[in-house]
């Protein structure tokens, strides 16, 4: 573990209600955080990231070889390949940053006359954050080294008001709202960058060997929003829910800026229509159609210039790498609902079921395009998302005297499919590792993962060769997906006399993740895997002297090799030459008999180690797992106890996350739920740090 990695957080929050006079009341809520983090630990394929490295520190590599890691003048000693020592990165490069925020809020309450009821609100957010990051001088990747500082504020006002309607006409009840909202985001950025250091170990701007780079970045969105609901009973039993809203939206364009989107459903109580009884305590059934429009992030219409760099002394400016979209739509998401909700047994057992459908068009998403296009990515809307899925709610109070002891479950599915994206293109690149591409695709799971696979003959199932003896591959093959089948969590509650007792278990089958992990340790020979061959392929091609020929067993003038039982390196096993058909696919190649041409050529074990990673279906795992995900264990201490003090409440626990994993099949040490990305194109994994665990101890005063 990185043990330089330091986090402190402090807290202070604030509630008053006044009531001005039986009609009129006035809620103030503030809350402050300050954050500071130092060392944050770099992710994925970074140079600057130490997970990166172990993925070629060799077994026998232990402190004697990785220290010292710099010679007496502050330069990195460099080990032959791409190896960077961990200490240089723990040790020469730093990070810190702060981040102070403060949320507020005031809530007005106006009750104008028996049925009507006036409410608005203000809130308030604002966030600072500011730091630095230093990557001292000498090092392998950065032999300059990098001083960077940045400061970003953003602040986001809300603005409500809404009128509320509450009748009861005999056996009707009437709920309606009309209301506005006011949405407004501003943040302001400042980097200042130097590309490299005068001195080392000095973190100021001053210490440059060149001119500073400066960078603004400043964003700013407007939404306005009319909206309204209507909802009526009648008798309690039977209701009618309906909505409507319309949003402007300053981040669309002036043409497609407005978008409305309204919703109605329905419920029946059917427990009211039923005797009274000590079985059934509830039984609600529910439907609904929805629409939810959204919009996008500021400035992503139109495509901007941005410093290149110096040319002859003369600063250039160059075109952004993403390709905006002066025509972005916005989303529109449609959705059908159904769903069951009963108690049963005065509430000691809950069961909640939904079934849902929805469709997204015109999905705002960046994709990556080919650099021939002149950027690497483009802002586009992706045609049409349908999901559908079924979640699961049970709950059941087993225990309910001095012992209590309660039960939870939720189990949840979807599945996904991209019905169309946009006019004459079949699939859409989301994200690339490793020529490992995670893609869009008409008519299919959004997410497929594709990539290499070894060529196999269709007829008789043998991997493929060339003739020197190395595995064939047939690229851009599906892989897999990342999407799971199902997840869901368990958890149990004791209580005892002021003690309580949690413990939650998650749960995930299926989905698919490619680590990048793996292919860079097998490339670079770690894996116990790897070590089949070597000793082998020393003795025939160092010691012995056999060239290429005698490795495939070929002898002298064609001949067959007399020592051809003896290994003499790595071998691909059940194989035969590979040819193009007339289709142009990998078949077995047959000799003027019919008969297949089969492969018992060795080859170097660091060549076939470098071909395994190549083949990247091997390196596809199944990312099903069962978690501890969290335990608590808290006393609260007795009124009798509290009384006497300031405070009206006192509660001590200890709380654990993330603490064990009971089944997994991704290799160990690398998370099933590890992936370079959190967003769309996810599947990939590569230096993913080692699963960790939190431990707690938490104390709650209320006074």
């Amino acid at each position: 573990m990185i043990n330089q990695e330091g986090l402190k957080r402090n807290n202070i929050g604030f509630n008053a209600t006044r009531n001005f006079t039986k009609s009129f009341n006035i809620a103030v809520n503030f809350s402050y955080t300050n954050e500071a983090v130092e060392n944050r630990v770099y992710r994925n394929g970074s140079n600057r990231n130490p997970a990166n490295s172990y993925l070629y520190i060799l077994p026998t590599m232990g402190e004697s070889t990785l220290l010292p890691y710099k010679d007496p003048f502050g330069v990195a000693y460099k080990f032959n390949a791409d190896f960077i020592n961990p200490y240089w990165n723990l040790y020469e490069n730093s990070n810190a940053d702060e981040t102070n925020r403060v949320i507020g809020g005031l809530n007005l309450n106006w009750k104008l006359a028996s049925d009507f009821n006036l409410s608005g609100k203000a809130l308030l957010d604002y966030n600072d954050r500011f730091g630095d990051e230093f990557n001292n001088m000498g090092s392998v990747y950065d032999a300059n080294g990098l001083y960077r500082t940045f400061d970003t504020t953003t602040l986001a006002t809300n603005l409500e008001m809404i009128l509320k309607y509450n009748k009861k006409v005999k056996d009707f009840s009437i709920l309606a709202n009309v209301g506005g909202n006011m949405y407004d985001y501003n943040q302001t950025g400042r980097e200042s960058l130097l590309n490299g250091l005068l001195v080392p170990d000095l973190k100021s701007l001053s210490n440059s060997n060149t001119i500073p780079l400066v960078t603004e970045r400043d964003g700013a969105k407007k939404v306005n929003s009319i909206f309204g609901s209507l909802t009526v009973g009648y008798k309690d039993i039977y209701f009618i829910d309906a909505t409507a809203r319309n949003d402007w939206s300053s981040t669309l364009p002036a043409a497609n800026n407005s978008y409305f989107y309204p919703s109605i459903g329905g419920s029946i109580l059917l427990n009211e229509l039923f005797p009274k009884n000590d079985v059934l305590s509830f039984l609600k059934l529910r439907a609904s159609y929805a629409q939810v429009g959204n919009d996008t992030s500021p400035y992503n219409l139109i495509s901007t210039f941005r410093y290149g760099g110096l040319y002859n002394g003369q600063t250039y400016v160059s075109l952004d790498s993403t390709n905006k979209n002066p025509e972005l739509k916005p989303e529109l998401t449609t959705s059908n609902e159904y769903g069951i909700e009963a108690n049963f047994f005065k509430k000691r057992f809950t069961v909640n079921a939904t079934y849902y459908n929805s469709s997204t068009i015109n999905q705002i998403i960046p994709v990556q395009t080919t650099p021939a296009y002149g950027f690497s990515r483009q802002i586009i809307n992706a045609g049409e998302i349908k999901n559908d899925g079924v979640e699961l709610f049970l709950k059941a109070r087993i225990l309910d005297s001095k012992l209590k002891w309660d039960m939870e479950f939720n189990w949840s599915n979807n599945h996904s499919e991209v019905v169309s994206l946009i006019d004459g293109v079949n699939r859409l690149q989301l994200r690339s590792w490793f020529n490992v591409n995670v893609w869009a695709e008409v008519g299919k799971s959004l997410g497929e993962i594709r990539g290499t696979t070894r060529a196999i003959d269709a007829e008789t199932g043998l991997t493929l060769v060339g003739t020197n003896g190395e595995v064939l591959f047939n690229t851009d093959q599906y892989l897999g997906n990342a999407q799971a089948n199902y997840q869901g969590g368990f958890r149990n509650a004791f209580t005892y006399k002021g003690v309580n007792l949690s413990f939650l278990l998650d749960f995930k089958q299926g989905g698919d993740l490619y680590s990048g992990t793996m292919a860079k340790a097998i490339n670079n020979g770690l894996p116990i895997e790897t070590l089949e061959g070597r000793e082998d392929y020393l003795f025939s091609s160092v010691i012995l002297g056999e060239n290429t020929n005698e490795l495939g067993g070929v002898g002298l003038y064609g001949n067959a090799y007399a020592d051809t039982e003896r290994p003499k390196g790595r071998i691909y096993e059940n194989a035969a030459i590979g040819v193009r058909d007339a289709s142009g696919k990998w078949v077995a190649q047959k000799d003027a008999n019919g008969n297949i041409i089969t492969s018992n050529r060795y080859i170097n074990p660091q060549t076939y180690g470098y071909n395994s990673g190549n083949d990247q279906a091997r390196l596809m795992y199944d990312t099903s797992f069962i978690k501890l995900r969290e335990v608590i264990i808290g006393y609260t201490l007795p009124r009798k106890f509290v009384e006497k003090t300031v405070f009206q409440d006192m509660k001590f626990s200890v709380v654990g996350r993330n603490l064990y994993t009971f089944f997994q099949n991704t290799p160990q040490g690398i998370d099933p739920e590890a992936s370079t990305t959190s967003g769309n194109g996810q599947g990939i994994e590569y230096a993913s740090f080692l699963p960790t665990r939190t431990v707690s101890f938490n104390i709650n005063l209320k006074f």
